[in-house]
């Protein structure tokens, strides 16, 4: 539903004439249903993401409003927070990121840029490595640098 649309200049008043029809104190489910049925207009997927945000919200919010310390409240704004950027960026953003960083790497010449990824790839790889498995030789072979990765990588067949 679009806000120019015949759909939402007869929903408008609908949820305006209902809200103040409904006691002050259940309000508030009224409005959450209204704006659930809103964006469920637009795309009915985006429900379940609309759905999560407000189950994480709705239970950081209660334990914040529990919690008299002001460092741990913290803990569960950080959460709130990253949750909902979480969801923003990618269902919104991550596209734009994707093919902002494909196109950098398009015009770096192609072995350049191959040998770039393959020697982060490489090294982030071993440190994974060797976290699952402490006893790893870590040597030079395994914890090579990135300069040497890059050196190697690089040449060619």
């Amino acid at each position: 539903m679009f806000f120019n649309s015949l759909h939402y200049v007869i929903f408008l008043p609908i949820v305006v004439a209902f809200y103040f029809l409904i006691p002050p104190r259940r309000r508030w489910i009224f409005l959450l249903a209204a704006s659930y049925y809103f964006y469920m207009c637009w795309k009915m997927e985006y429900i379940v993401l609309i759905l999560a945000s407000t189950i994480v919200d709705y239970y950081a919010g209660l334990h914040m409003g529990r919690i008299k310390d002001k460092s741990k409240r913290r803990k569960f704004l950080v959460l709130s927070l990253i949750s909902n950027l979480g969801l923003l960026f990618a269902f919104k953003y991550f596209n734009f990121f994707n093919e902002s960083t494909r196109a950098a790497f398009a015009h770096i010449d192609s072995q350049i840029g191959d040998s770039i990824i393959r020697a982060v790839w490489n090294r982030e790889f071993n440190h994974v490595r060797i976290y699952g498995n402490p006893t790893v030789e870590t040597g030079s072979t395994s914890l090579s640098s990135p300069v040497r990765d890059l050196k190697y990588s690089s040449t060619g067949p």
